[in-house]
């Protein structure tokens, strides 16, 4: 096998572990926020789409400040995205 698709491999196995623990941050964050709020405002584990994700965020940040969690979720994000980009280019998905 060429170097690039060893790469481009490494570099999509990279971006599923950090898709992962961006998912593991999550329900931490649901967690920590639903211990906080009332029964019927609480966030259910299950059926995430991209609104909940942002009500979540947002909530995370009014109730936890300085909560480590929400730096964590954005770096794991980045580096996902960036390990995809790497994927792209290393197999030649955007040829020239």
């Amino acid at each position: 096998m060429s170097f690039r698709i060893i790469l481009g491999v490494a570099a999509l196995a990279c971006a599923a572990i950090c898709a992962i623990a961006s998912s593991f941050v999550t329900f931490e964050m649901a967690d920590r926020v639903n211990e906080r709020l009332p029964e019927s405002q609480q966030f259910s584990l299950i059926w995430w789409y991209c609104s909940k994700y942002w009500r979540l965020l947002r909530a995370y940040k009014n109730l936890y400040p300085d909560g480590p969690l929400l730096k964590m979720f954005w770096v794991l994000a980045a580096l996902m995205f960036a390990c995809l980009l790497v994927c792209i280019w290393a197999v030649r998905i955007v040829a020239r």
